[in-house]
């Protein structure tokens, strides 16, 4: 059985799912250019919760789910959760119970930032269109942390597609690209399968021959990723060295979060005129736009969203366990300089001036 909206459809268990774990999804549509997010109050009907931004790609949150970063464009904002704001929100109080305010933004220039992490109270991204992982900076656009050791110089030229990231004790460890290519946009000329996942404490390549490797994600020594070019979810074992393939779903896979009992993977519709992915073994079939749900172990669906118009693409995904009723202001968001926040038992909303005044 599914319930409808006007352009999405979900199976029931769906909201059940974040009900019963009192959980939301977040996810980035740069092709929509929208932050969503999903969550349930009686476990029978989602919520939504949308924010208009420029198109936005990766996410991070820290370890405490206090700090959120989203990457648009060409800036990273840093957003904070403020309860207490939430609590009193103008428009409708009690209507959050999480309310994220834009605290910090980082003008990056437009260089493709796709996933980033929050790590040892840094945040690293993925700066694809210099094919290396970076920092953020006050100083610069930003400051190069690590680059794969076949790329030799640094420039603009996405030159292996560089793509995810991974951490491991809260460190940066693991990543994904489309090639191992130090020539300019070189991974458009290599073969579909010539994707590797690379843990780059020691630069070594843990797999190679992958097709297009998204969303690599570090959970109970093994390593979860998601192959785009043949809507795969994989698993390889760091103590095996086995890799086993879970699920094949229709569509490009992207966005990827593993939890102890559920895995949450997020997929895109192939454009058929794309000259990169409009050929990819994927796209001989209808796919489709959405999130599924699946039991980690077995690898069996237990939920699903699909879109039927609107939105057709999505990048980032990131389930937040144990947190409903998110809200976001946006630096475009009218209320956004309307608030102000000292400490904790300092916040205010400012009262609106008179015409008089």
């Amino acid at each position: 059985m599914t319930e409808k909206d006007s352009f999405y459809f979900y199976s029931k268990t769906f909201p059940e799912i974040l009900h019963k774990t009192n959980s939301s999804l977040i996810f980035t549509t740069y092709q929509a250019g929208k932050t969503i997010i999903l969550s349930s109050k009686d476990g029978k009907t989602l919520r939504k919760f949308a924010r208009a931004m420029k198109r936005p790609m990766g996410m991070a949150f820290s370890k405490d789910l206090k700090k959120m970063a989203i990457a648009e464009k060409s800036e990273i904002t840093v957003f904070h959760d403020n309860k207490n704001l939430a609590k009193t929100f103008p428009p409708s109080p009690n209507l959050f119970e999480h309310l994220y305010l834009p605290r910090v933004t980082f003008k990056t220039g437009i260089v493709d930032t796709h996933e980033m992490v929050y790590g040892e109270n840094e945040l690293y991204f993925v700066n694809t269109l210099f094919s290396i992982i970076s920092k953020t900076s006050d100083s610069y656009h930003f400051e190069e942390y690590w680059r794969p050791p076949f790329i030799t110089s640094l420039s603009p030229d996405d030159k292996c597609h560089l793509n995810g990231l991974a951490l491991r004790d809260q460190k940066p460890r693991y990543v994904t690209m489309f090639a191992s290519s130090d020539e300019p946009n070189g991974w458009r000329a290599s073969s579909v399968n010539s994707g590797i996942l690379m843990d780059i404490k020691d630069n070594k390549v843990l797999l190679d021959n992958l097709g297009m490797p998204h969303s690599p994600v570090y959970f109970n020594e093994s390593i979860y990723f998601l192959q785009s070019a043949t809507g795969e979810l994989c698993v390889y074992n760091l103590k095996t060295k086995e890799v086993k393939c879970l699920k094949k779903f229709k569509g490009f896979v992207r966005g990827l979060e593993v939890t102890e009992e559920y895995i949450f993977v997020s997929m895109s519709k192939i454009r058929s005129s794309s000259k990169t992915f409009g050929k990819l073994p994927i796209a001989e079939n209808e796919t489709k736009c959405g999130i599924e749900i699946v039991d980690r172990k077995s690898g069996k669906s237990k939920a699903s969203l699909f879109y039927t118009d609107k939105i057709v693409e999505i990048f980032g995904l990131k389930f937040l366990n144990n947190t409903n009723s998110i809200g976001i202001l946006t630096n475009e968001d009218p209320l956004q300089d309307k608030c102000v926040s000292i400490n904790e038992n300092h916040n205010y909303w400012l009262k609106p001036k008179s015409k008089k005044e």
